[in-house]
């Protein structure tokens, strides 16, 4: 059986803190209360999540996806059904368009500034489903990032274990689903002005904008009138202020159907809420602050229904600056996954959500042996409960789970969502990343660190046996652990994902190419006895990487000046005055590689 079995997981739930658990009880009392007063058909408590395709769902984005179904699968586990709303807010007008796009497989890319100024002269102020791709592979703009993003998703196995439903306002407008809202909109217009006032100065008629149909923008048409019995409304194409500048309008007045338009923002976020009949929502920083105050009284006001439990979570920065897609300043989750193994990035967002995290690939080596140390300290855990030497009550007090270093319950939580649940019996084995990234430079063909968040059958046009086998081999040398079969292909990934790491984020001090001649360099007679000692402990089979590495820097201490010669040693090994722990370099190139260079020196 791969799964642990024997613990009873849904007790874990019940009796968890964690913050995703405590808004999903919130929202299950709520659903029964709804469900008792008949206030709502489905069978499924619903969590909705949106965004609006505008340029790269970068990682900022995947707060409203991982957070939604963290809850949805908390829902789950405490005994009720679940689904996931995302809607992709495509009639959103489109305001500016960003430096740095995704290529069709997600890797960022810039967008030529040519092609860009041609787009914003064309296009800015079009609903986001009406902008054609630049690069030609969708149909429209919205396609193309919608794609990719999902693709991520699946990726990340979100998609393969909750119920994801994925809805187009363009299309529920166009199709008449959303006619209810639209006419509660228009023919509640003074409510909804008497709401603005209280936050806005510049108020319009009509919260409802439509499609000009001369030019195509819906960023710059101002509806005056509403024909209740003909369904129809009149407007002006006369321009509007969009993210800090206005855009032109054609002049074009006349009459379109209601389906050929939007609800206003803070008034459509509210609609949404009673279509989808919402119990729970995650929402960024910026909607907590703004939206917030608003929309809930569209929503008890104008379309009867109680704003949803809130979910706010905090923004994530780049190097201590704010993600802008406008900037190029963001990363889409492909290129996280060309480091990182899934559940990494997903253990990263099971953090305290009203928290500011600041994200550095460069230390991303980091947050890795975070999750290591933490996956460890869960089966440590894991395997007294499983054998009945501590009990679930136990992980609830702080003083005993602090002295014998165990998991607390919300940990169980957390590694359960963060690996979907499937929990193996024995712990998967971790080599360490920095070591994972010197391996994966020097063992792995450096062509093959470019497709890293792919399968390697995928990528790989040669036979790989070779490179498993010295992997195989480094581990057993460096770990005395034989690795076999998945665990091996687990441990190869990682060498991947952690080579690419090495070659395009890490520090130079991880950044190796291995000498192959001879580098010039003065070494002193004694210096070339010490080498003579080192190469004689690597010609021994009975060190491992922790025991390579003290006996090393135990010569060089005892028998020369450590600060100068770690600086010959490097400059022998790869070319420069630093690099990673010696030991780690010479366990990735083989004893008899390391051997040779080191002979050339004596």
């Amino acid at each position: 059986m791969e799964l642990i079995g024997r613990i009873d997981w849904k007790e874990v739930f019940e009796r968890s803190k964690h913050w995703s658990v405590q808004v999903a009880k919130q929202g299950i009392e709520r659903f029964l209360k709804y469900k008792s007063e008949g206030k709502i058909k489905s069978d499924f408590i619903t969590v909705r999540c949106a965004s609006t395709p505008t340029g790269v769902y970068h990682i900022g984005h995947l707060n409203e996806i991982v957070r939604s179904y963290f809850i949805a699968k908390a829902i789950e586990m405490l005994g009720y059904k679940a689904r996931v709303v995302f809607t992709i807010d495509d009639r959103d007008p489109q305001r500016g368009f960003p430096a740095i796009i995704v290529d069709k497989d997600g890797y960022m890319i810039e967008f030529p500034e040519e092609i860009r100024k041609e787009f914003e002269e064309k296009y800015d102020g079009f609903p986001v489903c009406n902008i054609p791709d630049p690069l030609k592979c969708h149909t429209t703009w919205t396609e193309h990032f919608l794609s990719v993003f999902l693709n991520e998703i699946k990726r990340l196995g979100i998609s393969d274990n909750i119920r994801l439903e994925v809805y187009s306002p363009d299309q529920l407008y166009r199709t008449g689903e959303w006619d209810e809202g639209v006419k509660l909109t228009l023919e509640n217009k003074e409510k909804i002005k008497e709401i603005y006032r209280d936050f806005k100065q510049h108020i319009r008629e009509y919260a409802f904008s439509v499609i000009c149909e001369r030019c195509g923008r819906i960023g710059t048409t101002i509806v005056s009138e509403y024909d209740k019995e003909k369904e129809q409304v009149r407007y002006v194409c006369g321009g509007r202020h969009l993210k800090k500048k206005t855009v032109e309008g054609c002049g074009y007045e006349g009459y379109t159907g209601i389906r050929n338009g939007k609800i206003d923002w803070y008034v459509e976020w509210a609609w949404n809420w009673k279509y989808f009949e919402t119990i729970i929502e995650p929402m960024g920083k910026d909607h907590w602050v703004s939206s917030w105050k608003i929309s809930p009284k569209f929503a008890r006001e104008v379309f009867n229904w109680e704003e949803p439990i809130p979910l706010f979570y905090d923004y994530f920065t780049i190097d201590g600056k704010k993600m802008s897609s406008s900037k190029g300043n963001v990363y889409s989750t492909t290129e996280i996954l060309r480091i990182s193994e899934p559940e990494i990035l997903i253990y990263f967002y099971t953090k305290r959500p009203d928290t500011e995290r600041d994200i550095s690939l460069e230390n991303f080596h980091l947050l890795v042996d975070e999750y290591d140390r933490f996956e460890e300290k869960v089966y440590k855990t894991l395997e007294l409960l499983e054998r009945g030497e501590i009990k679930i009550d136990d992980l609830l007090d702080h003083k005993k789970v602090s002295e014998i270093d165990l998991a607390e319950i919300d940990d169980l939580v957390v590694y359960y969502l963060s690996n979907h649940g499937k929990i193996k019996e024995k712990r998967p084995f971790r080599l360490p990343y920095y070591f994972a990234a010197i391996i994966g430079q020097v063992v792995i063909p450096r062509k093959y660190l470019e497709r890293t968040d792919l399968p390697f059958y995928s990528v790989f046009d040669e036979d790989i046996d070779e490179i498993l086998e010295r992997i195989k081999n480094i581990v057993k040398n460096s770990y005395g652990i034989d690795i076999r079969g998945n665990e091996l292909m687990r441990t190869f990934e990682r060498c991947r994902k952690a080579g690419f790491w090495g070659i395009r984020y890490a520090s130079d001090i991880y950044r190796i190419s291995i000498v192959e001649g001879r580098v010039e360099i003065e070494l002193s007679d004694n210096e070339r006895e010490v080498i003579r000692n080192i190469m004689e402990v690597v010609k021994s089979s009975k060190y491992d990487y922790n025991e390579l590495q003290t006996k090393i820097h135990s010569i060089i201490k005892e028998k020369t000046d450590p600060k100068n010669f770690y600086k010959k040693l490097y400059k022998i090994f790869i070319g420069k005055e630093n690099g990673p722990k010696i030991a780690s370099i010479i366990l990735s190139i083989g004893k008899e590689k390391a051997i040779e260079i080191l002979e050339r020196y004596i």
